[in-house]
């Protein structure tokens, strides 16, 4: 199992949200510089196709990195983000009230 946040403002959030697919890859240390570039900056901003050699696995949906040594696709199972965001602005609504 592998568990991520990933916060409403980030564009990838909504791409895995639709696909309900998503990948983690592994970079080898010679892959450094390229991989924190892409962490630093926005991809609404910053068109980042360029940055790696990137394939589609099994999943037809889940963008790899063709240069990492280890690339897993990997499938929405459960959006628990979404329940806890309804959650909070309940909450939210609910105290102004």
């Amino acid at each position: 199992m592998i568990v991520c946040r990933i916060g409403n403002h980030i564009i990838s959030q909504k791409g895995i949200a639709e696909s309900k697919t998503y990948s983690g890859n592994i970079p080898s240390a010679d892959l450094l510089e390229r991989t924190d570039h892409c962490g630093m900056v926005s991809g609404e901003k910053t068109d980042k196709a360029g940055v790696f050699q990137v394939f589609y696995g099994s999943l037809k949906t889940a963008i790899m990195i063709r240069e990492c040594p280890l690339d897993l696709g990997c499938r929405l199972e459960s959006d628990s983000a979404a329940k806890i965001n309804a959650k909070e602005r309940n909450l939210h609504e609910n105290h102004n009230r």
